[in-house]
């Protein structure tokens, strides 16, 4: 059975997440039932170089950051400790007419 399951608009790989809480799962608790985290894009790497460094100057509490192969992503941790993400997808090159 899938633990995990991504929904698209169609434009991108998923725009909602959605993952299967184990059995015991205690809500409000990290890493269980919930919201895993709201995502947004930027347009570039060095944009998303640009926030990364917007967010450690205002001692954002950055969780990780991971190379998706498909995005580069910070994930990061508001005030009331909600991840977020901020995506840049690489640019693919437009095919010669």
């Amino acid at each position: 059975m899938a633990r995990a399951l991504f929904l698209t608009c169609g434009i991108v790989h998923h725009n909602l997440a959605l993952f299967k809480a184990p059995a015991d799962a205690q809500p409000l608790q990290r890493g269980q039932i919930g919201l895993n985290h709201f995502a947004f894009k930027v347009e570039s790497y060095s944009a998303l170089q640009e926030a990364h460094k917007r967010l450690v100057a205002t001692n954002a509490t950055i969780d990780h950051i991971v190379d998706h192969g498909m995005t580069r992503s910070v994930y990061f941790l508001d005030r009331m400790a909600s991840k977020w993400s901020c995506s840049a997808i690489p640019s693919i090159p437009k095919p010669r007419a």
